[in-house]
C-alpha cells in the first residue's frame, strides 16, 4: 500500500500533474503513474511509472521522456520504473 499527497490547491501543479497523467494514458504499457511531485517554480517534475512485463519498460520510458519534452521542453523529468509485485 502506499499514500501519495497530491497538491490540489495549486491550479497550475494540478495542470501540470494532470497533464503528464494524460500524456501518460496514451501509452497501454503504462498500467500506472503514482508518486508524482513537482516543487512549484522550479524546472523538475518526478513521478513512478508501473509497466507492463510484456513491454521494455526503459523503451516505454525513453518513449514517454521524449513525448514530455516536446511538451515542456524547459523541463528535467526523473521518471522512477516501478514494479508491479503482488504476493
Amino acid at each position: 500500500m502506499g499514500i501519495y499527497a497530491a497538491n490540489t490547491e495549486d491550479e497550475n501543479e494540478v495542470a501540470l500533474r494532470r497533464s503528464v497523467e494524460e500524456l501518460a494514458a496514451a501509452f497501454p504499457e503504462i498500467l500506472q503513474l503514482h508518486g508524482f511531485y513537482h516543487e512549484p517554480g522550479l524546472p523538475r517534475a518526478s513521478f513512478d511509472i508501473v509497466v507492463d512485463f510484456s513491454a521494455d519498460a526503459n523503451e516505454v520510458c525513453a518513449r514517454l521522456r521524449e513525448r514530455l519534452l516536446e511538451k515542456y521542453p524547459n523541463m528535467t523529468f526523473d521518471i522512477i520504473l516501478d514494479s508491479d509485485i503482488s504476493d
